[in-house]
């Protein structure tokens, strides 16, 4: 039998997950491959997948980290960096050939220790992250992108969880400054940690509210020990009938160890009640109220930084809808407080957080409706603004519809996902225009980023 001949390619982009986009020399199908970089040139055996580096890319440089690239957390660590922010850019530019594109990078030392959230698992006394493309976990010991807050409180989290309590996940978050709190919320075996700028713990069900009590006092003995300056908030509990039912979420609040404060499943949960001991987070001159598990970006240096973009596009408003709006981080940042506000979520507890934050940073009109995903239409007030920041599917057709049908002049939009960015202003073409656009590198070492977008209506220059 004839041995297949090793055809060469040449790398010349990666594709969103970190593989490399490889094109052969003499015709032929592209290859996507795992660990070259733009510039290598290489030979591929069709038969093996045997891969043989013939010249290696300039732009190449030795992975950062020991654990890089069985774990899945990091694509692209063997790229330098400058070279890793200008393939982003180029890919950005690439989607919007007509736009003048600005590409904010991280700074060379926050391009480490930069994540302020984090998602540790634990299964069965092995502590670590999921393997790549898996649901295998390898066992990892500390994270360079992991602040340097959370890689101590996560030292001491790791010690405390090899115990016997099955399969659980440690999720970290911590906002500026030096003081932390942290959340841990006990939902189907998995346990989450959230840090942020306000003192106080809260912590989930771990069998029994006796080891409840224990849990937090051995933590709080451990943060000291290591001169973490934290005291204890809240505890946040999943209930279960005897037959296994979910019943949802129960809070507690601990302002004192011995002093539970308990809202009942059967009473509405308010925000309000305990708005003092939620964690808080800092953008700019804006701070904001954050409830147990609630979404707030990773990167607070470059949300601060796209907030600033936002507010040099703005303009004068007087009026703005927030949808999607989530916690109002978005919105309550980029809009001056005189502005109307009007925020639109699918979380009735969110836009309780939202009206909660809107009184908190001194807007003093502000309104929050719930957004009813089965209704096939949505009708949008006459507003100045209409400020975006959907999920990475985009915006769906009814949404699509009602921006186009309205009277708004102006949108700004900031997406996870350049290219449903790229469909979505597609889909509205006929009614805005792009004025503006920026990326920022939200998550260094990977080929992810954020992209803002501002739209003006062109129907309003006619």
């Amino acid at each position: 039998m004839t041995e297949l001949k090793a055809e060469e390619y040449i790398i010349r982009d990666l594709f969103t997950d970190g593989r490399a986009v490889a094109v052969p020399l003499e015709g032929g199908k592209l290859e996507f491959l795992a660990g070259p970089v733009p510039g290598d040139r290489l030979a591929l055996n069709p038969e093996s997948g045997e891969v043989e580096y013939l010249e290696l890319s300039p732009a190449r440089q030795p992975s950062f980290c020991g654990y890089y690239p069985s774990c899945g957390g990091c694509s692209v660590q063997q790229l330098k960096y400058p070279a890793l922010l200008a393939l982003k850019k180029a890919q950005l530019e690439h989607l919007f050939p007509e736009a003048k594109v600005k590409f904010y990078p991280s700074s060379e030392a926050s391009a480490f220790a930069y994540r302020k959230k984090f998602f540790w698992h634990y299964d069965q006394g092995s502590f670590g992250l999921l393997r790549r493309g898996s649901h295998q976990l390898i066992e990892i010991q500390d994270c360079p992108l992991a602040s340097k807050a959370l890689q101590a409180a996560t030292k001491i989290f790791q010690e405390y969880l090899r115990r016997d309590y099955g399969q659980l996940g440690l999720h970290l978050r911590q906002g500026r400054g030096v003081e932390l709190s942290f959340l841990l919320v006990l939902d189907e075996n998995r346990l989450k940690l959230e840090a942020n700028g306000k003192r106080g713990i809260f912590l989930a069900d771990l069998k029994s509210l006796g080891q409840v009590g224990q849990a937090l006092a051995e933590i709080a003995a451990a943060f000291k020990a290591e001169g973490l300056d934290l005291k204890l908030s809240g505890i946040n509990l999943r209930a279960k009938t005897k037959a296994g039912e979910n019943l949802g979420p129960r809070t507690f609040l601990l302002p004192e160890l011995n002093k539970l404060h308990e809202f009942s499943l059967a009473e509405p949960f308010s925000a309000r009640d305990f708005a003092d001991l939620l964690l808080t987070e800092t953008v700019l001159d804006r701070q904001f109220k954050i409830l147990p598990g609630a979404f707030f970006q990773v990167n607070p240096q470059l949300f601060a930084a796209s907030v600033e973009a936002a507010r040099s596009q703005l303009g004068k408003v007087e009026s703005a809808l927030d949808l999607y709006c989530g916690t109002g981080a978005w919105g309550l940042s980029v809009l001056p407080r005189s502005c109307r506000y009007f925020g639109l979520d699918i979380d009735p507890l969110s836009l309780e957080t939202t009206a909660l934050n809107a009184a908190f940073n001194g807007f003093t009109s502000y309104s929050c409706e719930r957004l009813n995903l089965k209704r096939k239409s949505l009708d949008i007030a006459p507003v100045d603004l209409v400020l975006l920041d959907p999920p990475r599917a985009g915006l769906s057709p009814a949404v699509t519809k009602a921006l186009s049908n309205s009277s708004v002049s102006k949108i700004f939009y900031l997406s996870c996902h350049a290219a449903t960015l790229a469909r979505d202003l597609k889909n509205l073409a006929s009614h805005f225009k792009l004025e503006y656009l920026s990326g920022f590198d939200y998550f260094p070492w990977t080929m992810g980023y954020e992209s803002l977008a501002l739209l003006s209506r062109v129907d309003a220059e006619e």
